[in-house]
């Protein structure tokens, strides 16, 4: 069985590109930041929207078809 990031679709492994899939679909990021509130301003601009979660005072986290980005306040 091959060890990373990929695993069989179908069959036994047999060494093929043919047969292997991404098992991991996103890439995440997470960040502690001092300002919650002006952190979310700023990465929403970076970003280009708004945040797909909020937890006021705690939390926020962004989805995109590549990356899940959360930040925390410490």
């Amino acid at each position: 069985m091959p060890v990373g990031l990929f695993a069989p679709t179908r069959g036994p492994y047999t060494g093929g590109p043919q047969f292997m899939e991404p098992i991991m679909k996103r890439f995440h990021i997470a960040l502690a930041v001092a300002d919650l509130e002006a952190s979310i301003s700023d990465y929403s601009a970076r970003l280009g929207q708004p945040p797909s979660a909020v937890v006021p005072g705690q939390y926020a986290m962004w989805r995109t078809d590549l990356l899940n980005f959360s930040i925390n306040e410490k």
